[in-house]
């Protein structure tokens, strides 16, 4: 008896994405879990994303966002959540902090 052909895996799936606000901070930490077409060729192709609580670190909704969008500048990708949480400690947290401070002293000055 012959196997049937297996889909190949989408290479994004299990990777991990934080995506950015437009002062460049870390807004939501999501593991990808599926990849499909939307048949839509206005959208292109979906990624199922898993969302995580920033305090619990516990895993919240899913929604569905276009690849396209997560291939721009407001997202930034990694091979896994692990890398991705290790990112957020010691790069993301400390330099979101500052730059939200920065972003109060602004608009604090502008009063």
């Amino acid at each position: 008896m012959a196997k049937e052909p297996t889909a190949a895996k989408h290479p994004l799936i299990g990777a991990a994405a934080h995506s950015l606000d437009e002062n460049r901070t870390t807004l939501w930490q999501v593991e990808i879990l599926d990849v499909f077409p939307s048949g839509s060729p206005d959208v292109g192709d979906l990624a199922l994303v898993q969302y995580y609580e920033w305090l619990a670190g516990y895993p919240s909704t899913r929604g569905l966002i276009p690849l396209r969008e997560m291939a721009t500048r407001s997202w930034k990708l990694f091979p896994n959540m692990e890398s991705a949480t290790a990112y957020y400690k010691e790069v993301a947290s400390p330099r979101d902090a500052r730059i939200r401070e920065r972003v109060a002293k602004q608009k604090g000055g502008d009063k």
